[in-house]
């Protein structure tokens, strides 16, 4: 049943569907620092026989923070899917990107660089599909969607210790899951009309406030 709603959400976002688009509509709505750490509590909580208790109050939110998640792979996977279409991510966050990002962003005063890409070495921004590539040899898209299910079970099961069945798989999740939130993130701002918007504003934004 699980390999079949897997090959409906992967035929569904890849007919017809921007996997750019989907990036944009993902990194929208929160900003990155939310985001990523919204992303740590969840896979917290779904070790945790405790989850983060803001998850009592808004089981909704949680559910659809991971169906998030889930939609952040499968953009990811279709990029590598169809690399030939994004020859341009060849090579492309070395440390002249990074720095320009930074300079567009930080503000004096405020805490380190919150758009920093911590989880990934220098081989992973030189070459984001081989990244992609990597992890999609290591886990294939069911088991993310299914160690994502499983996320939301144990975020939602309080008192109840997690059970997890498969621990290879969820090993590999776990590690992976900040790799593919920072590398979808800087293709996100690099290369989508909201994301270049964005840097810009902050940009503008901080040197108002320099004045």
């Amino acid at each position: 049943m699980k390999i079949i709603r897997v090959m409906q959400d992967w035929a569904v976002l890849s007919e017809g569907h921007d996997p750019l688009n989907i990036l944009e509509d993902i990194y929208s709505l929160n900003n990155f620092s939310y985001g990523r750490k919204r992303m740590l509590q969840i896979m917290e909580s779904s070790l945790s026989k405790f989850p983060n208790s803001a998850y009592k109050k808004e089981p909704a939110l949680f559910v659809f923070q991971v169906k998030l998640m889930q939609e952040l792979v499968i953009a990811l996977y279709l990029i590598e899917e169809n690399k030939s279409d994004y020859v341009f991510l060849k090579n492309k966050f070395d440390l002249a990107f990074l720095e320009k990002i930074h300079s567009n962003t930080y503000k004096e005063h405020n805490l380190p660089w919150q758009f920093y890409p911590i989880s990934l070495t220098k081989k992973d921004l030189k070459d984001p599909i081989g990244l992609i590539t990597k992890v999609k040899e290591i886990v294939p898209l069911e088991y993310w969607l299914e160690f994502l299910d499983e996320c939301a079970l144990h975020g939602l099961s309080f008192g109840f210790a997690p059970d997890w069945d498969g621990s290879n798989h969820q090993i590999s999740c776990t590690y992976y899951l900040p790799k593919l939130y920072d590398i979808g993130y800087l293709i996100y701002v690099s290369e989508t009309k909201y994301g270049r918007k964005y840097v810009l504003k902050m940009k503008e934004k901080n040197e108002k406030t320099d004045k």
